[in-house]
């Protein structure tokens, strides 16, 4: 059994010159598990750049697992069960080093915080407004392909994302507050929507949240009512948007010639079983 208190002299042997020492010390630091990250943060262990490599490699392998394991278990579920937010911060912690679910999670929490002190009435159309208008989210045109914009840490810090992420950090404050706000599985560019009085409002969060009104459409462009009613009527769950996600990341590291990673998601895909087929938007 590994004593925590010696980690930090572990750590240190990270950098001796003796192969077989680095060997034996990444062996018993893969024992810690998940456990490693938090106790490198609470100890307060300044890591060198060599050091910083292999703990990142050590780590990814039990977020890797993490995620698997996640994916598998969703797959079995029913799909009115709510997995978004489980999904959502174990890919952010796959897709970055220095990101964990627990973050993600506080930061959601101060937004909804935010909105809350802010807002003079809580309901989807003000936290859509507050969101896109307020806080500034916006789609990420300049750097579409960047795996990144699949990380809702990320996509927070930077302000901006994808069509689902953005889709998807309006769904998950809006759940903090029992606002309704659904999913909109629009082919080629995911949106949200939700009912105001009893108008159907869809919110095409990549385009800074403007609003676009179902029976407006019905009048103005007819051809594009038909697949927008057909869209919402479907109302996506977690699991297919999950699926979504999974196939942006296919096509996101296909774009950079990764096909390492874009086999990787693809094999995640294929855990879920879903016979949805939707393009890949993002």
């Amino acid at each position: 059994m590994i004593d925590p208190s010696e980690l930090k002299y572990m750590i240190k042997l990270l950098d001796d010159p003796d192969e077989e020492i680095r060997s034996r010390i990444i062996r018993d630091l893969n024992k810690l598990g998940p456990k490693l990250d938090s106790l490198i943060t609470d100890q307060n262990i300044f890591l060198t750049h060599t050091q910083r490599v292999i703990i990142d490699s050590i780590k990814l392998r039990f977020r890797k697992k993490a995620l698997e394991d996640l994916v598998a278990e969703i797959s079995i579920k029913d799909p009115t069960e709510k997995e978004l937010e489980s999904f959502v911060c174990a890919l952010s912690e796959y897709l970055s080093p220095f990101s964990s679910g627990e973050k993600l999670k506080a930061r959601l929490d101060e937004i909804t915080a935010d909105y809350k002190e802010s807002a003079s009435f809580l309901d989807a159309f003000s936290l859509s407004r507050y969101l896109f208008k307020v806080r500034g989210f916006t789609g990420n045109i300049d750097d579409y392909f960047n795996p990144l914009n699949s990380d809702l840490n990320w996509v927070i810090e930077e302000c901006k994302g994808i069509p689902i992420t953005l889709s998807v950090l309006l769904i998950l404050i809006a759940r903090r507050m029992n606002i309704e706000v659904s999913g909109c599985n629009f082919p080629g560019h995911f949106m949200a929507w939700f009912r105001e009085d009893e108008e159907i409002v869809v919110v095409d969060c990549f385009g800074g949240g403007k609003f676009l009104y179902l029976e407006k459409m019905r009048k103005t462009a007819p051809d594009l009512y038909k697949f927008m009613k057909m869209a919402v009527e479907y109302d996506a769950d977690d699991i297919e948007i999950i699926e979504r996600m999974l196939r942006n990341l296919v096509l996101a590291y296909q774009k950079r010639g990764d096909l390492e990673q874009s086999d990787y998601f693809s094999a995640l895909l294929t855990m879920l079983q879903t016979d949805i087929i939707t393009d890949s938007e993002m």
